[in-house]
């Protein structure tokens, strides 16, 4: 049964591969929700000096691969910003707009575990959590947590998730070499990869 909360999804997706999909869709499961909104960001601003996909290529990658799911949506807030995507500013807004609504539901932003320990440097990191209890994907094979502060600790949920590691500065690595990725990414995002002549640049190798 779900349990009415929205999940989160943010990230740059760029471009986005079976990693992203496996945590969305075990959380959907694990965590009950009753949806997971992705949210590719414009720029995010731990990545200021990284080349990016324009944003436009991004949310379409993202909206293919999700299309058979309908329990997934494709948010283009941070993306029509066209600014710094702090989360802050992105559950703040989601939650006043919920808000509004006769029935709001609570909101649950989704992270990997690799980012439990920057979540304190985040923009207005305490107020965020204070808004939104994070779901953290731990993967089964994970060992004890080590420097997570307490704050934190008490603040977020742990779901115990089979995370596929693959690592999208790989993908583009390939993409570039031209090498084989079908293992990689749905064959719907590489198509459009191939029809656009993304990551096609020596830039990336």
């Amino acid at each position: 049964m779900s349990s009415g909360e929205i999940g989160l999804y943010g990230g740059t997706f760029d471009p986005p591969h079976f990693g992203h999909l496996n945590v969305a869709i075990s959380m959907l499961e694990l965590a009950e929700l009753e949806e997971v909104w992705w949210i590719p960001a414009w720029q995010n601003p731990h990545k200021s000096g990284v080349v990016q996909t324009d944003a436009h290529h991004r949310m379409q990658m993202v909206r293919l691969m999700i299309a058979d799911l309908p329990k997934f949506r494709v948010l283009p807030i941070e993306c029509e910003r066209q600014e710094l995507s702090y989360t802050f500013d992105t559950v703040n807004a989601l939650l006043s707009d919920e808000n509004k609504s006769p029935h709001p539901r609570p909101l649950r932003l989704i992270i990997g575990d690799d980012q439990l320990n920057l979540l304190i440097c985040w923009h207005r990191s305490r107020e965020l959590l204070e808004m939104t209890q994070p779901l953290v994907a731990r993967r089964l094979s994970s060992g004890p947590l080590k420097g997570v502060k307490d704050p934190i600790r008490e603040r977020v949920e742990f779901v115990e998730t089979p995370i596929v590691e693959i690592h999208a500065t790989e993908i583009r690595r390939r993409l570039a070499r031209g090498e084989y990725c079908g293992h990689l990414v749905p064959a719907k995002v590489l198509d459009y990869i191939y029809t656009h002549r993304l990551y096609s640049s020596h830039k990336y190798e």
